[in-house]
């Protein structure tokens, strides 16, 4: 005993919508340029108002290792502006 046909095409439609919004979101990711945001911890004591400038610095330095050429020029921004 088969599916009743109207069935069939349903979950044909519905296969053939969800390839298409894959291909469409593949080919979006694709064409786009990664980018995120890091978050910074300001102390090693996980407390209000006590900023470690080393334990910053420390994290910083990471993320310029993790992608040198999209965060080298702002991390010696930052970190100068820190040492002075």
């Amino acid at each position: 005993m088969g599916f009743p046909s109207c069935l069939l095409h349903n979950v044909t439609k519905v296969a053939g919508d969800f390839t298409l919004a894959m291909q469409s979101l593949v080919a979006t990711l694709g064409a786009s340029q990664c980018s995120y945001v890091r978050c910074v911890k300001p102390n090693s004591r996980m407390q209000p108002g006590l900023f470690e400038n080393h334990y910053v610095a420390t994290q910083v330095c990471s993320c310029i290792q993790d992608e040198p050429k999209n965060t080298e020029r702002q991390a010696a921004l930052f970190t100068d502006s820190m040492c002075k």
